[in-house]
């Protein structure tokens, strides 16, 4: 499955790629954390298929930021983004936001 998710996949979703698609998604992104900031601020967050971690990149200091992939290239890309794939997958409630 990780080489139907490389590089070319995830070419919209890495800022240095000047595509606007990059753009569009960034400001869906940002209208959808002003959503849920109206109901959770902080605490910890989990991005199911998390990407290159785009949209948890766009969380303020006050979220620890922790992610699943399934893409290896995507997963390198989100840890540059501070993205934390080490939790404990056996106790889900340690998530505010999921």
């Amino acid at each position: 499955m990780n080489e139907l998710y490389d590089e070319s996949y995830f070419r919209s979703y890495i800022d240095e790629a000047n595509d606007p698609l990059y753009a569009k998604r960034v400001r869906m992104y940002r209208q959808e954390i002003a959503r849920i900031e109206k109901h959770v601020t902080g605490g910890a967050v989990l991005d199911v298929g998390c990407g290159t971690g785009g949209f948890l990149s766009l969380f303020d200091g006050t979220y620890c930021k922790y992610g699943t992939e399934v893409s290896q290239f995507a997963r390198e890309r989100a840890r540059e983004r501070g993205i934390d794939f080490d939790w404990d997958r056996n106790r889900v409630e340690q998530f505010d936001l999921v």
